[in-house]
């Protein structure tokens, strides 16, 4: 199988290649390791970008949007059955959207320290103990994990809203039934069944929400620290790899590597894999 690097003309149709040099089976497996290496370590990070966003909107709406949406109503008394059906029902579905990328995250963590690093490494290990220690230590962690089964099997959460006049404005505060959680869901694990018994009667979601995501928030950082070295070692290597032609090219063609797959009778069958030189560049600075 023929491999090169070679020169892209993406903006030309159809796409024109100039060749540079032959590309052996020892430099496309270097740039295949690296590749994989920086694909997930932008994929994890992209992962938790995704629940950031979703905490932001959850925290959002509570803090901006839902004062639109009552601007017209000058008492909780007359908010009306059509504005707190919107209320109940969209409250939960951020929380679920919340919830879904929560678990996701961690799931995915799991998965990729687990094949990148083996299951009997360090980084694993580290990874396992971190989030153990979150579910022993950390209500917020537990209820928000068993939580997303909950809503997954029985239905909506947040079934409590609590209104309040204030000088301009009304306030709302979205709370969790505990009778409700207890009754409808019976697979809850008995350290959160515990939990929750010994709860108030209704709970306000946001404390259990902001101290859930911080936590998310430091495993984030935390895994990045696993894949830094690699995640750098692997951008410096394509960097020295690709460096001498990035400044040869004057013009905007894309360096690539071309495969050559099979003869057809409309031509040889390609394949292109492309550098990552946006994050190459972004990142080059402080490593090289």
């Amino acid at each position: 199988m023929k491999r090169q690097l070679a020169y892209l003309g993406e903006s030309e149709i159809p796409p024109n290649f100039s060749p540079i040099k032959e590309i052996n089976e020892e430099e496309f497996l270097m740039y295949q390791n690296c590749n994989q290496i920086i694909d997930e370590t932008q994929h994890l990070m992209d992962l938790f970008l995704v629940h950031k966003l979703n905490y932001q909107e959850l925290i959002d709406f509570q803090t901006q949007e839902i004062n639109e949406i009552l601007s017209d109503t000058k008492h909780f008394m007359n908010i009306g059955n059509e504005k707190y059906t919107f209320l109940k029902i969209e409250i939960n579905r951020l929380l679920i959207n919340y919830l879904g990328s929560y678990k996701m995250f961690i799931e995915h963590c799991e998965k990729k320290i687990n094949n990148q690093f083996g299951a009997k490494s360090q980084e694993f290990r580290d990874f396992k103990l971190m989030t153990n220690k979150a579910y022993d230590n950390l209500f917020s962690y537990r209820f928000i994990y068993e939580l997303r089964n909950f809503c997954q099997h029985c239905g909506i959460a947040v079934t409590d809203l609590e209104f309040s006049n204030q000088n301009k404005w009304i306030e709302v505060n979205f709370q969790f039934e505990k009778d409700y959680l207890l009754k409808e869901y019976k697979k809850w694990k008995q350290k959160v069944k515990s939990d929750l018994e010994n709860m108030e009667d209704k709970f306000n979601i946001n404390p259990i929400i902001n101290t859930n995501f911080q936590a998310i928030e430091n495993f984030s950082k935390q895994i990045h620290l696993l894949y830094q070295e690699k995640f750098m070692s692997s951008l410096k290597e394509l960097n020295n790899f690709t460096q001498p032609y990035r400044k040869e090219r004057k013009d905007k063609r894309v360096l690539v590597i071309l495969t050559e797959k099979n003869k057809t009778d409309l031509g040889m069958q390609l394949t292109i894999n492309k550098f990552p030189f946006d994050i190459i560049d972004k990142f080059i600075n402080g490593i090289c």
